[in-house]
């Protein structure tokens, strides 16, 4: 994702969300769910319509049957069990986790 094509209040609460020290990260502070609810990006949205299912989505998909898939993308299957094993060097990216 290119942060270019985002916002400053998008940057803003992605990057308070994914903060790494779970000390400073949004959504784990003091007042929970809350302090996200309250961020200026949330601003336009009734919190309490929203609770009340009143809110009409900006997109609704035509739906013929439960595993209509029609509005998926199609991708090429890939063959998972002949793609090359990760690294040493990938490995270690994700020591942390």
């Amino acid at each position: 994702m290119r942060s270019r094509h985002l916002d400053a209040s998008s940057k803003d609460l992605l990057k308070r969300l994914l903060a790494s020290d779970r000390a400073k990260r949004l959504g784990a502070l003091k007042n929970g769910a809350d302090d996200v609810k309250r961020h200026r990006w949330f601003k336009p949205l009734d919190w309490d319509a929203a609770a009340r299912r009143r809110l009409r989505p900006p997109i609704i998909p035509s739906v013929a049957h439960e595993g209509d898939v029609k509005n998926y993308d199609d991708y090429e299957e890939v063959d998972w069990a002949n793609m090359p094993k990760v690294g040493d060097r990938e490995r270690k990216l994700f020591e942390d986790f």
